[in-house]
């Protein structure tokens, strides 16, 4: 097809609801009887897969076609598979059976990939080759076709692959019609719907102690217009009076900002089901989160110093 650049075929897409798992044993780690295999996630896959989808292979090589009989003895491991079983060595040459299965060897090492979630470890998945084997095609029990576009062109795609099916087949039903990124957006979905309503509300707190400290400051400034007034008749600058009074009010931010950033490293430990991959007391987003909230104060805490500092000191001494 004109802007297709790859095309695999598999019986299970990552981030779907199409989780497939089988009892495995591999050849050098003997397991205890009368154990029948640890379950791992398997899938089904023909050699242009990984080069379609965009998974590197790390150690050895893909399958071959389907048409090759011969790699009907193969299998492929995953990144996580090989650091469970071999802590990180090559598994080429290793070998993997199903429960009661014959055995398979290993003939490459392919990247890790999130099946089941986007918030969860990498799963340790051994891919299996689609080949025909004695005259009969090894058929999984459904079959995705992926397809590799050139950019923009995804959307027309579809529609062109779900014309081609019904020619081929007006009785094969096709389901589940979309592009990858439509997928990985249903995956993070319910995670993005929960940053966005915790960024709204912290957005909101931060405008709430935003106006907070401006009120506080205002009231201070105005319950010492007469102490200003004086030290401006006396000779005082009015930047000097600005800066003291705005120093005032950061400091009180800043002991609010200590006692918040020692709050949120105490309650760390509920933010661990929302975060992956991603420390809750990362140093960088502490600090950059301090040096935002001292930002704000720094705003709310200069304006009503600069406006009592620009009124004249007689007009605040009558006024007082």
């Amino acid at each position: 097809m004109p802007g297709v650049r790859e095309a695999a075929v598999t019986d299970r897409v990552p981030l779907t609801t199409d989780r497939w798992s089988a009892a495995l044993e591999v050849e050098d780690r003997p397991l205890p009887q009368p154990a029948a295999g640890v379950t791992h996630g398997t899938v089904t896959v023909d050699g242009r897969f990984f080069g379609t989808v965009g998974i590197p292979l790390l150690r050895g090589r893909t399958f071959g076609s389907i048409d090759d009989a011969g790699g009907a003895g193969e299998v492929i491991v995953s990144r996580a598979f090989a650091v469970r079983y071999w802590n990180g060595a090559s598994p080429l040459g290793k070998r993997i059976r199903t429960a009661g299965g014959a055995w398979r060897t290993v003939v490459g090492e392919a990247g890790d990939v999130h099946y089941g979630a986007l918030d969860k470890p990498a799963d340790d998945v051994v891919y299996f080759p689609i080949v025909k084997a004695d005259g009969a095609a090894t058929k999984p029990y459904l079959v995705a076709l992926l397809a590799r576009t050139q950019p923009g062109r995804a959307g027309a795609t579809v529609g062109s692959i779900r014309n081609i099916v019904r020619e081929l087949d007006p009785a094969l039903p096709t389901f589940d019609e979309g592009t990858l990124d439509d997928v990985v957006r249903r995956a993070s979905a319910p995670t993005r719907a929960l940053v966005m309503l915790l960024a709204v509300a912290s957005a909101v707190a931060t405008a709430l102690g935003a106006v907070g400290l401006y009120g506080v400051m205002a009231y201070g400034v105005s319950v010492r217009r007469r102490e200003l007034g004086v030290r401006m008749a006396l000779g005082a600058r009015a930047a000097d009076v600005s800066r003291a009074v705005s120093l005032a009010g950061l400091r009180l931010a800043a002991i609010g900002v200590v006692i918040g950033i020692a709050g949120a490293l105490a309650f760390t430990r509920l933010l661990h089901g929302l975060l992956y991959e991603v420390s809750a007391t990362d140093p960088w987003v502490l600090g950059l989160t301090a040096a935002a909230l001292l930002g704000v104060a720094l705003v709310a805490s200069w304006l009503p110093p600069r406006r009592a500092a620009a009124v004249d000191p007689a007009e605040a001494l009558r006024s007082a």
